[in-house]
This record gives C-alpha cells, sequence and structure tokens, in this order.
C-alpha cells in the first residue's frame, strides 16, 4: 500500500523494489519517494514524512548526523527536476485490489478510479440516495435491477423543477418587497 497524499490511500505495491535506485526512496518509510521535497542542506524525503517528523521533534532534521538543528515547514522545497520525477512516474506498480501488474505509478491514480475492475463505486443513482456501493465490474449488473436508477430520470426532472419554482418564488419575494417599499415612501 503505498500513499499519494495526505489523506490518500490507495492499494499498490512497487515491483522489483530491490532493484529501485536507493536514492529515490525516503529514508524514513523506505519506499520511492512521494511528493518528494528537499530540506535546506538537501536532503530528500517524502512531503508526508518529513512533515511528520518535523512536527513530532518540533523542528530537528531528520538525518541524524545533520547540523541544521532547526528547520520549519516552510523550509521545505518541492523537487521539480523533470528527469527525478519521471522517474518516480515510471517504477512499475501491481494493483493489489485486481493484480493488474506493470502499471507505471505515475498511471496508477487513473488505473484506480478510471479502470480497476475491483475498485469500489458507488451507484449512478448514489444522488437519488441509492444506498449500492461495490466493485466498479459489477456496477452494470446493479444498474440493472436498480429501483433508484430507473426512478432516476422522473426524480431528476422533480428535482430541476423545484429548482425552478424556487427561482420564482425568490423573483416573486423580491417583487414584492420592492412594491412594499415603493408603497412605504
Amino acid at each position: 500500500m503505498a500513499t499519494t497524499g495526505p489523506s490518500t490511500t490507495i492499494n499498490f505495491e512497487y515491483m522489483g523494489k530491490t532493484s529501485i535506485d536507493k536514492d529515490l526512496n525516503c529514508e524514513f518509510c523506505n519506499n520511492p519517494l512521494v511528493g518528494p521535497v528537499s530540506t535546506p542542506r538537501k536532503h530528500t524525503f517524502c512531503r508526508i514524512c518529513i512533515e511528520n517528523k518535523i512536527k513530532k521533534t518540533g523542528g530537528a532534521c531528520a538525518k541524524p548526523k545533520c547540523k541544521n538543528k532547526s528547520m520549519i515547514l516552510e523550509d521545505l522545497t518541492p523537487v521539480t527536476e523533470r528527469i527525478v520525477l519521471n522517474m518516480l512516474d515510471r517504477l512499475l506498480v501491481k494493483c493489489i485490489s485486481c493484480g493488474m501488474k506493470n502499471i507505471q505509478r505515475g498511471s496508477f491514480e487513473k488505473h484506480a478510479t478510471k479502470s480497476c475492475p475491483k475498485v469500489a463505486v458507488f451507484c449512478t443513482a448514489a444522488d437519488t440516495e441509492c444506498p449500492w456501493t461495490g466493485p466498479s465490474e459489477q456496477l452494470k449488473q446493479h444498474i440493472l435491477t436498480c429501483v433508484y436508477e430507473q426512478l432516476h430520470p422522473v426524480f431528476c426532472k422533480i428535482m430541476q423543477d423545484n429548482r425552478h419554482l424556487k427561482e420564482k418564488i425568490q423573483h416573486v419575494f423580491e417583487q414584492c418587497l420592492k412594491n412594499h417599499q415603493l408603497h412605504l415612501k
């Protein structure tokens, strides 16, 4: 399992992890860098790892032998070297959910959200309160029997009509206020 951001956890594992260049790994989590940032002394870590370390240590540098004993989050600089970012994005991963292999890490989020047959999805009628969630590969079958989906066009029409009525009521209310103010003068 890997983390792609502060609150996003996605299910993949690195393929050929032992062959990944150690300079691409974070010294804290021992995984390839995610959201890499550099410290003023040019030490590179995953953004989440170093932010957590700074918060825990009160700003001491994460490297034991480093002479920089005071650091704040604002001292961190995002790694922007295209070659490094491309190398990280091209690392091959395996989707834990469906077992698909040889997905480039930079394309994994697209796989997980658009094409993974095992990723959990909501019914297309979730906006009309359908409670179903399940693997994307079962969505088509669910939709065939979903009462909410069958009522979806009718419900959407009712909601649209309701919005129009609210707008008309608002307009009439505003007109009444204007008329009332004119009569007060």
